[in-house]
């Protein structure tokens, strides 16, 4: 019998591609996916599309997956969307979703990842030598480290959303005035890749695949190459180690002067640029599959250093 998978969020990029990747395992997934958008791209490559709830509101969100997942019988839920996360692992809390399986980390891991300046001090803390200078902002802080020019990005936010490079001038006009919340970076001149990664159940890893982002549209990658980049997969594995994470996780690192890779983001969920990886032979959703239908752990998977572009493919949706 063929398991039941509520995937979510597939009008955005995570999401339309896990879509995309679903589709070779048709015999053994049937695949829902949900969005507010009724327009969502990645409703052709689903077994069936609908619409749900926004996750602004919390509690409809929550009565609508409760709901979905009992009247469906829904046995797999993968979450895509980056604001749902924090909100996700307690649809588990509902009379009759105790067994639903949620592809996600533990609360702790969520609660830590959603807010850049716990993870930064989590960073800091545990990991110095991989953590760039930095510092939250507000009208109490100094500038803990001298710059002609910062990046300065929100504490919650996903993609390049508010993200951008401001003068010491903007930043302290920003401290003494915004009341936007937001961190404030060294700039890091150097490569960038984003290092996709399946933790097993156990903490072994499936893979750890480090992509260098060539091209970008709209903070997603449009042109990556998979890296064999030691020292870049030794950090990763670090650090997610340390974390305990679980199920697909992807985290960015960034060189600086000197060419150490330091970290951006950890953002326990699929990336908007998984497909690449897929294609250089690490599959997140045949680990899903090794995991709840062949009953094993897939390990050290390997994958092969490839150059993708990526591009768009129009559709008539009414």
């Amino acid at each position: 019998m063929k398991q039941k998978i509520l995937l979510t969020g597939i009008g955005g990029p995570a999401g339309i591609n896990a879509a995309k990747l679903f589709e070779k395992y048709k015999d053994f997934f049937y695949v829902i996916g949900c969005d507010i958008n009724p327009h969502s791209a990645g409703q052709f490559f689903v077994d069936k599309f609908v619409i749900c709830e926004r996750v602004s509101d919390e509690e409809k969100y929550l009565n609508w997956i409760r709901d979905f997942v009992i009247e469906n019988k829904i046995n797999v839920v993968i979450p895509t969307v980056a604001e749902e996360l924090i909100l996700i692992n307690k649809v588990k809390d509902y009379s009759g979703c105790e067994n639903i399986n949620i592809i996600v980390s533990t609360q702790e891991v969520l609660n830590l990842c959603d807010h850049k300046n716990k993870l930064y001090e989590w960073m800091s803390n545990f990991f110095p030598l991989y953590m760039e200078k930095w510092f939250f902002v507000d009208n109490k802080a100094n500038l803990s480290f001298d710059a002609d020019d910062y990046f300065i990005k929100p504490i919650k936010g996903r993609g390049s959303r508010g993200c951008r490079i401001v003068s010491k001038k903007e930043l302290i006009f920003l401290k003494d005035n915004s009341r936007e919340q937001i961190v404030a970076m060294e700039i890091l001149p150097g490569k960038e890749w984003t290092v996709d990664a399946y933790v097993n159940r156990d903490g072994s890893f499936a893979y750890i695949v480090p992509r260098l982002r060539l091209g970008l549209s709209g903070g997603i990658s449009s042109i990556g190459k998979t890296d064999k980049n030691e020292k870049v997969i030794r950090q990763t594995k670090e650090v997610l180690e340390k974390m305990n994470c679980y199920g697909p996780v992807f985290v960015q690192w960034k060189e600086d002067v000197y060419g150490e890779p330091k970290m951006v983001e950890i953002n326990p969920r699929l990336s908007g640029g998984v497909t690449i990886t897929a294609l250089a032979g690490a599959d997140p959703i045949q680990c899903l599959k090794s995991e709840l239908i062949d009953e094993k752990q897939l390990h050290d998977v390997n994958w092969k250093e490839i150059t993708v572009s990526r591009y768009f493919e129009e559709k008539i949706v009414l």
